[in-house]
């Protein structure tokens, strides 16, 4: 099965990219979207679009990465048990994202320079042998965005020696952003992370603290307001306005139901012979049925024109956050290194620390000191199987040399710069995609409104007429035949 998206009135154009319809592959096993890009077309399947945002979001931990369809749910299968590949709807609604996806990403001044992602749009061979071609520059040390460099770059890492060691953080907190400094951080020993400053790179590791404004001088109560914000919005769109675009077009397809029933007992009332001038009914049956037909219409471009994309918008929303999210892991990371470093200083210098405390120091545990509780402690044990990487075990130590935890420090202190640098211009793409996207949507539900309602108005504007011109024919047809009894 197979299907064209020249001719949809539906089809998201774009100016680079365009995905022109689906075709099953040779197997039958699966569905191939083709995908014409520069004058060229390649076939991708839907796996290979989510393997390419996942790559991309671990290379670039700090940005925007725009979001992809999600997947078929048990809950819509439920309710219509019809697989993806058969689903012509649902492949319809999939290639307008993925093509909306691909054009937010050209958009993107880095997202779209990556070779690993113009691969993806240009190379007419399967993905996974551009990923087999790939592997060399695709393989990090570490798969967790705490230990690989927020932006992959053309240089090798000055850090990726020591990156695989540095310490993971869990969040532990509902906030996306917290804090600026290490206020919120505790270390294992109970001291706060206030107790000393916070060190700069390039210079003494316990040095000056750091002050309200970020590195590139961007206000940390701003980042806050903005990352509140950005989380008040995927909360809008995903609870209170994707109910009420469901409940609209719930209320579309009641009035489509109905609409067909009353035709479908008009054309029954056709049959009736003792109905006076039952073929009238025959005109109002087909008009109750062409506004049905019109009303469906309608249901169908909103679910992609509407409520497809404030889906999608709520999960770029949702992209955003998750980089103020990885901010401020990176900020609690840097805490804790520095309350490690300022434990070995004090081990070091002779502060009279006894062999056990020494020993127990600098354990490699990232996560802050919570209440002893059963669920928090398993807790913690699952995350730790999870962030555990089996290349690496028994490769880290117990304890962390000075000279360890400085070259952290100054790795941690890089990335947070990248990542502050980086931020604004997230942050103006991101405003950008969304006003872009609430554009569209604004200007598809008033052009399909709109059509919907004036051709419901023209078709029974012409039943009305049809209907004058009947009945005078049959008061004519009256006046002949009582003129002739007379």
């Amino acid at each position: 099965m197979s299907f064209d998206l020249e001719n949809e009135d539906t089809r998201l154009s774009s100016e680079t990219v365009s995905i022109l319809g689906t075709v099953n592959s040779s197997s039958g096993s699966y569905v191939e979207y083709e995908v014409h890009y520069k004058g060229h077309s390649v076939w991708r399947r839907y796996s290979d679009f989510v393997s390419v945002r996942t790559i991309l979001c671990r290379i670039y931990p700090v940005l925007i990465v725009p979001p992809i369809p999600e997947k078929q749910s048990l809950l819509s299968y439920a309710k219509k048990p019809v697989t993806a590949k058969r689903d012509t709807k649902l492949l319809r609604r999939r290639s307008v994202l993925l093509q909306l996806f691909l054009g937010q990403c050209l958009k993107h001044p880095i997202l779209s320079a990556d070779v690993l992602f113009q691969s993806f749009l240009s190379q007419n061979i399967p993905w996974h042998a551009i990923l087999s071609a790939e592997s060399a520059s695709l393989q990090h040390p570490q798969k967790e965005a705490l230990r690989v460099p927020p932006l992959k770059t053309v240089d090798s890492d000055p850090y990726a020696d020591i990156r695989p060691m540095m310490p993971l953080i869990m969040s532990g907190t509902s906030e996306y952003v917290q804090s600026d400094s290490v206020s919120s951080i505790t270390n294992e020993t109970g001291s706060s992370s206030t107790s000393s400053p916070m060190p700069k790179s390039g210079s003494n590791p316990l040095d000056s603290a750091p002050d309200s404004k970020s590195s590139d001088g961007i206000d940390c109560s701003d980042l806050k307001q903005t990352a509140r914000e950005i989380k008040t919005l995927k909360n809008l769109l995903r609870n209170d306005f994707e109910k009420a675009i469901q409940k609209f077009l719930s209320s579309l397809n009641k009035l489509e139901n109905c609409l067909s029933k009353t035709g479908t007992l008009f054309h029954s009332m056709t049959s009736v012979q003792e109905i006076p001038s039952s073929h009238l009914y025959h005109i109002v049956a087909n008009t109750f049925e062409s506004s049905g037909l019109f009303t469906t219409n309608l249901n169908e471009e909103l679910s992609i024109s509407l409520y497809e994309y404030v889906v999608q918008s709520a999960q770029l929303a949702a992209s955003a956050a998750n980089v103020f999210k990885y901010r401020e892991l990176k900020l609690r990371q840097r805490a804790l290194i520095h309350d490690l470093l300022v434990q070995e200083v004090n081990i070091t210098e002779g502060s009279g620390t006894t062999n056990v405390q020494r020993n127990n120091a600098h354990r490699p545990t990232a996560y802050p000191q919570r209440r002893s509780s059963l669920f928090g402690r398993l807790q913690h044990a699952f995350h730790d199987i999870l962030d555990t990487d089996s290349s690496l075990l028994g490769k880290v130590p117990t304890r962390f040399t000075r000279g360890e935890l400085e070259r952290m420090l100054e790795a941690v202190n890089e990335d947070c710069k990248v990542i502050d640098a980086q931020l604004e211009d997230e942050l103006t793409f991101y405003e950008g995609c969304q006003k872009e996207q609430w554009e569209k949507i604004a200007s598809a539900v008033q052009e399909g409104l709109y059509q919907w309602a004036t051709t419901n108005l023209t078709c029974w504007q012409r039943t009305q007429r049809e209907l004058d011109d009947l009945t005078a024919e049959l008061n004519h047809e009256t006046d002949i035949n009582a003129d002739e009894q007379d």
